[in-house]
């Protein structure tokens, strides 16, 4: 069995030979870059620089060796998140940051930083009435 038979059969309440199995068909069964990195060590596989498809919590795409020596029976198609775009990082002293096209501020530790936490947005302290 094909692995669009098998998603396919499990979202029809179908038996499929095994149960579909997903690692980074979306951001929330992806990966975070910390843990990825240490799964393609782990596994003997080269080590690449991961592209991060959500900077926010820091998802990365699968790489196929890794999708091949799991199985992963599914794909990401989704277009790119309109929350990376244009996104420039800068260096903080002991941050990387970065503003969205909101121009709230993002920032993460360097050392043992996980995510990106918000820091600043444009609405912070006395605003009036006049203001908006």
């Amino acid at each position: 069995m094909n692995s669009r038979s098998r998603v396919l059969d499990a979202l029809n309440h179908r038996e499929p030979d095994r149960v579909p199995f997903d690692l980074g068909g979306t951001v929330v069964s992806g990966i975070h870059r910390t843990a990825y990195l240490a799964l393609r060590q782990y596994l003997g596989l080269p080590l690449v620089e991961p592209k991060v498809v959500d900077i926010f919590q820091q998802i990365v795409q699968v790489n196929d060796d890794v999708m091949d020596q799991f199985g992963v029976d599914v794909r990401n198609v989704a277009p790119r998140s309109s929350g990376t775009h244009k996104i420039e990082i800068q260096d903080m002293g002991d941050y990387t940051c970065f503003y969205d096209e909101f121009q709230i501020g993002w920032r993460m530790p360097k050392q043992g930083g996980f995510y990106y936490d918000m820091f600043s947005h444009p609405l912070a302290g006395n605003i009036r009435v006049e203001d908006i």
